[in-house]
């Protein structure tokens, strides 16, 4: 009989976030000491909020799940193991709690996302544009439920940039967001692919 393998699914995916600055050109908080850095950092804060409430409306969806069907696929290949599907979500957030969540299984495959979005990147431009790279930054552990162990770990932290010519705010939204859900896409690939060779697989 084979080895049973269950894909654990977190309860809850954190949101879609941005990060940079509030204004184009370069921060110029510095130059009036702390005060003006408090102030300058509670308005990054706000216009990023929104960036992401911008980005919320391109209805992207968290790559994880993505992610975890291409590493379940790999392993269950390579170990001959028999994938059993489950409709639960765990809220679990250690590995005792996650192996009770998922009862009858031998290993645990638990994948979760820790970020994703964007983030400013440096890039030559002729004027004073904040250019972006999406990323995507995750986790993973298979845990061994008999032995009541993790047996491996990995964990990714990408970002897609388009090259030598990271795209502005405007670019990524165009399109109906197409660049943004390209980045999100190849930096999930990436992160899969990095988790598959922390297990040994292809």
């Amino acid at each position: 009989m084979p080895r049973t393998l269950i894909v654990a699914a977190s309860h809850s995916h954190p949101p879609i976030t941005a990060e940079g600055p509030a204004h184009e050109g370069g921060d110029i908080g510095y130059m009036f000491g702390l005060g003006g850095a408090l102030v300058v950092a509670a308005r990054e804060q706000h216009v990023n909020k929104r960036r992401g409430r911008w980005m919320k409306g391109c209805q992207l969806e968290d790559p994880v799940d993505d992610i975890r069907d291409d590493v379940a696929e790999a392993l269950a290949n390579a170990l001959s193991l028999e994938v059993v599907d489950s409709d639960r979500l765990t809220k679990a957030k250690v590995t005792e709690d996650v192996i009770a969540d998922y009862p009858g299984a031998d290993l645990i495959l638990d994948i979760r996302t820790t970020k994703w979005g964007i983030h400013r990147v440096e890039a030559r431009t002729a004027g004073r544009a904040v250019h972006f790279a999406a990323g995507y930054e995750g986790t993973i552990q298979l845990i061994d439920a008999r032995k009541r162990a993790v047996v491996a770990t990995s964990s990714c932290s990408i970002q897609y940039s388009n090259g030598d010519d990271p795209p502005t705010l405007n670019e990524l939204f165009a399109d109906d967001c197409a660049l943004l859900d390209k980045g999100l896409m190849l930096s999930a690939t990436t992160c899969a692919k990095r988790h598959r060779a922390a297990l040994g697989l292809k």
